[in-house]
Formats: C-alpha cells, structure tokens, sequence
C-alpha cells in the first residue's frame, strides 16, 4: 500500500538507542531528533513527516495503519512534486 511513498519508520526513544529503518540511532541522536520535532520528556507521540520537513500527522497515542496509509496516499509522490517545480 505504501509502495512507491518512500516511508522509513523511526524508533527515538528518551536517552537509549533507536533506529530509523534498520540503521542504529544513537542516544543523543534521538534526543537531538525529539528536540528539533518539540516532544517534551516523558511524552509519548506518533508524528508523520513529509520529505519537505513539515509534520503530516501529531498524535499523543497509537495511531491505525489505515490513518498512516490515508495520510500518506493523500501526499503527492516525489516524482508529482518535481513535475510542479
């Protein structure tokens, strides 16, 4: 369903190691990314982020499989975005 969209999913965790896709995210790389995106500490949240930077999606709980594939499937792909430049 998300073929073709170019989704990696990320794992950033409170002073411990994470992963985007299958590549290590160390400690500080994931305190890094949770102050850049504004998480708070001890705050769980799902955040969908679009190639261009800009958040997609915020939720302070788990979100369904259909809402990350409504979201993305709704984006523009890649290719569709460099034809309107």
């Amino acid at each position: 369903m998300l073929l073709g969209h170019d989704v990696v999913i990320a794992q950033v965790f409170e002073d411990r190691q994470g992963h985007i896709g299958s590549d290590h995210l160390p400690a500080d790389g994931c305190n890094g990314l949770r102050r850049h995106y504004h998480i708070p500490t001890g705050r769980f949240r799902v955040l969908l982020v679009g190639k261009d930077d800009q958040i997609k999606l915020v939720a302070d709980s788990c979100v369904s499989f259909e809402e990350v594939v409504m979201r993305v499937e709704n984006e523009p792909k890649h290719e569709e975005i460099s034809l309107e430049s």
